[in-house]
């Protein structure tokens, strides 16, 4: 009788530990410290200078860059998430200290969906694409993949 408690104490046991150690028991995107960290910022850098990405959470985007010398204006084009349509087309980017910055959020900004950006600086008439590309041909801009929790942003100069 003592030999067949310790048996049956002895199967419940293996069978416990071989269950925890089941990759379908143990699911490491249930513990916060596991999970990859969505990063703050990314800087996407292209023949003509430099943009930061920041503020990427829900649906919104914070879109910066500082330019080497005085500018007269910067005007901002966006795409939308994976789509061929645009979600912004010369938007007024406000410049503060000398960084030029705009913050705005939009329903395709879903984790993972492909964004397209153009930045046309002027300096007293003359235009220049920043990070990269040409206006007409929104192929030639610079993008990025929208973060998710679990992924660090991909993004394409």
């Amino acid at each position: 009788m003592k030999k067949n408690v310790w048996r049956m104490a002895a199967a419940v046991l293996v069978s416990f530990l071989v269950g925890c150690s089941s990759p379908t028991s143990i699911q490491p995107g249930l513990f916060a410290s596991n999970r990859a960290a969505v990063p703050t910022s990314v800087t996407l850098t292209g023949a003509n200078g430099d943009v930061v990405l920041s503020g990427m959470s829900g649906e919104a985007l914070t879109v910066s860059f500082t330019p080497s010398t005085a500018i007269s204006s910067a005007t901002l084009y966006v795409t939308q998430g994976n789509g061929l349509g645009l979600v912004l087309a010369a938007q007024a980017m406000t410049s503060n200290a000398g960084t030029w910055s705009y913050s705005f959020s939009d329903p395709s900004f879903l984790p993972g969906a492909k964004i397209g950006l153009d930045i046309i600086q002027n300096i007293q008439g003359a235009e220049l694409n920043i990070p990269q590309g040409q206006l007409s041909n929104s192929s030639t801009w610079s993008s990025f993949l929208y973060p998710s929790t679990s992924s660090v942003p991909t993004y394409t100069v």
